[in-house]
């Protein structure tokens, strides 16, 4: 363990050295957000804010990073993986371990992202080429800080305004951000998502930039102000019950509710994403089915989740058949996956909190026969995390960053899919979402 806290020092220095952003303990959260972000862009793994917090020493936790973090940090400094950042910095045996590291013993997570928003079968990265998940999430206005200078231009004001305004309550729904304080800024750029790939260069001098959102959801739009996060507004995009969409690039494919509710259930068949998509074969394709909207009343640290589904397509239609079932907040998402039972190393469970990765972890318990409806069930409470597979507790963890406010859910079938029930459920207060 003292070798391990060595490397991770070193790892540390090596990355701070390569900023010159200063002393690390006057990294603001916004510091923290941006690194996460090139960590990502150079990776593709998303470290949330809390995790790059514990590696940082900045919060005491009581675990050491999982295979997945450290392999991100290092390939981030130009390493093929963890294993090989350790061979190329040899430990001396009597080396002392000192400073930040002594303190601090971070946490497991993954990706991805407060937002990972959630890479999903591969597709446009909760979520999506028809997956914008949950994406999720992690949504608060920031107030209006000032940065110390870290090399390069200095932001040209120490105060910005961003906002931003719907222009429907339906989809597509173009928003109209407002931005004021950028003018004379050598870059400003506006990230419409957790997706760090949406990212469009503005006008310094401008004041406005209007951008369309096929997909609902809630976003965390980000100001970027010579390379640096300046401010954050929250995108929300609600749907009025449930809207279904096949994922697919550049646009989607909405379906209309008749062709949805069919007698017990909602879905989609597997010929009607084949003639949407102009396909003969479902692997990859997916279609999602979003509700969002608020919830009054429903306490995310304890809170019931309850669905009945299955995946509709054939082996022969689609191989693994996974299922993607998201319980979106405004700080987070669970995510909760299942597929065919030969096909669960292909699996990924976010918490919240940290990342289950099926390469690498058992997750075979959420194997499915879906010859039959599966009864999936996941509840919160004294901030423990549990998940329930047809009666049967399959896992648990603890829930210790909280969701915020639960705004919607979103579930995704790779291929066709139908749901019998949804419910989502607190003390008295419970929604059914399918009646």
């Amino acid at each position: 363990m003292e070798k391990n806290k060595h490397w991770l020092a070193l790892c540390r220095e090596d990355i701070e050295k390569s900023l010159k952003w200063g002393a690390c303990a006057d990294w603001s959260n916004e510091d923290f957000d941006l690194l996460s972000e090139r960590i990502w862009e150079k990776t593709k793994v998303r470290l949330s804010l809390s995790t790059m917090k514990r590696i940082w020493g900045r919060v005491k936790y009581e675990n050491f990073p999982n295979s997945v973090t450290l392999n991100a940090l290092a390939v981030y400094l130009g390493y093929s993986n963890w294993r090989d950042f350790c061979e190329h910095h040899p430990v001396p045996e009597s080396k002392a371990i000192s400073g930040p590291a002594e303190e601090m013993t971070p946490a497991t997570d993954r990706k991805i992202t407060s937002e990972r928003r959630i890479k999903m079968f591969g597709s446009r990265s909760l979520l999506v080429k028809g997956i914008a998940l949950v994406a999720i999430l992690t949504i608060a206005v920031i107030a209006i800080v000032k940065y110390p200078k870290r090399g390069g231009k200095q932001e040209v004001s120490s105060s910005y305004h961003f906002t931003s305004k719907k222009t429907t309550d339906n989809l597509p729904n173009s928003v109209v951000f407002t931005y004021v304080g950028t003018r004379g800024a050598s870059s400003v750029t506006i990230q419409e998502d957790w997706d760090s790939t949406r990212k469009v260069k503005i006008d310094p001098a401008g004041e406005q930039h209007t951008s369309v959102y096929y997909y609902p959801g809630y976003f965390k739009a980000k100001l970027i102000v010579n390379g640096r996060i300046v401010k954050e507004s929250p995108v929300v995009i609600q749907t009025k019950g449930w809207k279904a969409i096949a994922g697919r690039t550049p646009l989607p494919v909405y379906f209309k509710d008749s062709d949805i509710h069919q007698k017990g259930f909602i879905g989609i068949s597997a010929d009607q994403m084949k003639k949407a998509l102009n396909v003969n074969d479902l692997n990859t394709k997916l279609v999602e089915f979003d509700n969002v909207r608020e919830f009054p009343g429903i306490d995310s640290r304890d809170f019931t989740f309850e669905t009945t589904l299955r995946n509709a397509s054939t082996v022969e239609e689609c191989l693994c058949r996974q299922i993607r079932v998201v319980v979106l907040g405004t700080d987070d998402a669970i995510v909760l996956p299942l597929a065919d039972a030969g096909c669960i190393a292909k699996l990924d469970l976010f918490t919240g909190d940290a990342p289950i990765v099926g390469t690498d972890h058992d997750l075979s318990a959420f194997g499915c026969d879906f010859s039959r409806f599966q009864q999936l069930k996941c509840q919160v409470k004294d901030r423990i995390l549990s998940v329930f597979l047809n009666d049967k507790i399959v896992f648990t963890a603890p829930e210790r960053k909280g969701l915020g406010r639960i705004v919607g859910t979103k579930i995704f079938f790779e291929g066709a899919g139908q749901i019998q029930h949804v419910e989502l459920s607190s003390g008295k207060i419970a929604y059914s979402l399918l009646k």
